[in-house]
């Protein structure tokens, strides 16, 4: 499935990139159990739809912070790691992010084959002056 939002990697048809949206349903647990089993039951749909099993998918507790992990095969189906990147060179595993009002940023480095991504809060973007 092509996302029309990132042309630039057209030329990599191995990438998959897609957003959940609205129609989607939420896809952020809250705590409350109710609610969050119609989150899960969301996120398997969505996943279902872009033909993903969710024990490939590796998905952030993000925290506003600088941490980036390095994730391999034997996280997948780990949804609450705690970070605010993810970067991995393996084939077939899924990396997630939610953003509503922060920035996200998708990596691919064709030659190493990395792929990452990093949610970008107001906290964790930070520029000095020189």
């Amino acid at each position: 499935m092509a996302n029309k939002l990132f042309t630039i990697f057209d030329r990599y048809p191995d990438l998959l990139i897609e957003f959940s949206d609205k129609a989607d349903g939420a896809m952020k647990p809250t705590g409350d159990s109710v609610v969050d089993g119609k989150i899960f039951d969301n996120r398997d749909k969505f996943l279902k739809k872009l033909r993903v099993n969710k024990d490939s998918l590796v998905a952030l507790d993000q925290v506003h912070e600088d941490k980036v992990l390095l994730v391999k095969l034997s996280h997948g189906g780990k949804l609450n790691l705690v970070a605010d990147g993810l970067l991995t060179r393996e084939k077939n595993l899924y990396l997630s992010i939610r953003v509503a009002d922060c920035l996200p940023i998708y990596i691919f480095d064709p030659r190493s084959k990395v792929i990452g991504l990093v949610h970008c809060g107001w906290r964790s973007l930070k520029y000095e002056y020189y």
